[in-house]
């Protein structure tokens, strides 16, 4: 069951604007929401968001990805 934070987040991504081509809203959103869990956060020109966060080395690399 996940927690009313995690309701709240999700219940707002949903109703942003965000079809395709005008995605800022949504990934607005995202970056607030990662930003403080990540080493690094990276827009780029068609405004993907990628966040980094620095793991241990001795530890497997994860991806998490997703589209809006």
């Amino acid at each position: 069951m996940l927690d009313k934070k995690s309701l709240d987040l999700m219940k707002e991504m949903m109703e942003a604007f965000g079809p395709s081509g005008f995605e800022r809203e949504v990934n607005g959103l995202a970056k607030a929401y990662m930003e403080p869990y990540s080493d690094d956060v990276v827009v780029d020109k068609l405004g993907t968001v990628t966040f980094v966060a620095k793991g241990d080395s001795e530890r497997p690399r994860v991806l998490l990805a997703g589209h809006t």
